[in-house]
Parts: C-alpha cells; structure tokens; sequence
C-alpha cells in the first residue's frame, strides 16, 4: 500500500529529525570523550603529573588556571626562589606550556607563586623560555654570542627601549632558569645582568 503524498512528507520530515538527533548525541558523545581523554593526560592540570618527568604536583593554583585554561604542567618545584633579588625561601614556580594568538603558536609560561600573610598569595608570570640580557659597556652581540652554548641559547633580538638583547633559552626549568640568572653573569665579564620578562596577557 502507497503512502500518500503528506504522509511521504511527514516520514521525510521524522526521518531528518531522527537523523539530526542521532548526529548531535553523537557530537556530544565524541566532545565529552575529548574532554575526558585530555584532563588524564599526563601534565594537565587534573593529572597532578608533571609532562616532564612526571613528577607530582599540588592543587594548581587558580590564577594559572584562570589565565591558561588550557595548558600543561611541564615542570613543578616548590620552596625556591629563582631571584637573586629575594630572600624567600619557599615561593613555588611552574612551568605552563600553552598557545598563543594562534593555535600553532607555543608558549612558555613561568608562574611565580609568593605566599604572604592571612594566607593570600602573589601571582605573576614571566616568559619561560626568553631572556633580557644587559652587556658591559664594552662588550657587543657578537662577544655573546661565542660565549654562550649555541646548542642552548640564541640570540633573537634586542629591546628598543632598553637595549638589552633578547635570549631565548632551550632549557627553561626552574633549577636552570636560577643558574642562568645568578650564575651566569658570574662567569663572564661581558655580561652585566640578566632578568626575566614578565608576561602580560593580550586583551
């Protein structure tokens, strides 16, 4: 027996919306999964493992994951200071690894956590992987650039307002970033200081 001409129309009309209900709890399903799958990788921010190493982390702090909802714990180490202008003994620092204004864009985030008082602390962050670095008076560019390992380190640019270079680092632990910033300047007169960048997230 043939259907009529509306009832052809309502069974095209019932079989789009099952077809279109079907595809969306899939979606669902597939997005959920995804979810799911990229907080138990190793270094997400609910993993409590370090990518790196794999070491164990505390509660990640709610400004890093506020400000880098995305991002993977590469490295974590507690009870340091990595400022040679510091006498704090027990700020925590981590290592984020996030995106940038595009996706294919890598960034290296430092999270420095200080405690105060009433149990409140100061949050900010710095470039992990790049640093300013002041060159005595009579030194220039070149001088630096045969002095530091190049398998580490390369010069990328120079700041226009304050004519320090900048560097960026292969190797931006916590442990390395201290060593460079106290140690380094310590081994070779043609460099004055160095500093870390702070960094400020575009609006």
């Amino acid at each position: 027996m043939s259907l009529s001409k509306p009832e052809r129309r309502i069974a095209i009309w019932v079989g789009v919306i099952i077809g279109v209900t079907a595809s969306s709890m899939l979606f669902k399903y597939a997005i959920r999964e995804k979810n799911e799958r990229s907080s138990q990788r190793i270094g997400s921010y609910d993993s409590n493992f370090t990518a790196v190493l794999r070491q164990k982390f505390p509660p990640v702090p709610k400004e890093i994951r506020e400000n880098f909802p995305n991002g993977l714990v590469l490295y974590y180490e507690s009870n340091q200071t990595l400022f040679p202008d510091t006498e704090a003994k027990n700020e925590d620092y981590w290592i984020i690894e996030t995106t940038g204004a595009f996706r294919s864009e890598r960034l290296f985030i430092l999270a420095r956590i200080r405690p105060h008082a009433q149990k409140q602390t100061e949050t900010k962050f710095y470039r992990a992987s790049e640093l300013y670095f002041t060159l005595s008076s009579a030194s220039d560019p070149q001088e630096l650039k045969d002095f530091l390992p190049e398998n580490e380190f390369r010069i990328i640019g120079r700041n226009s307002n304050s004519e320090e270079l900048i560097i960026q680092t292969k190797n931006f632990t916590p442990k390395r970033l201290k060593e460079i910033l106290t140690k380094l300047p310590k081994e070779t007169p043609i460099i004055e200081s160095i500093r870390l960048v702070e960094f400020v997230q575009s609006k």
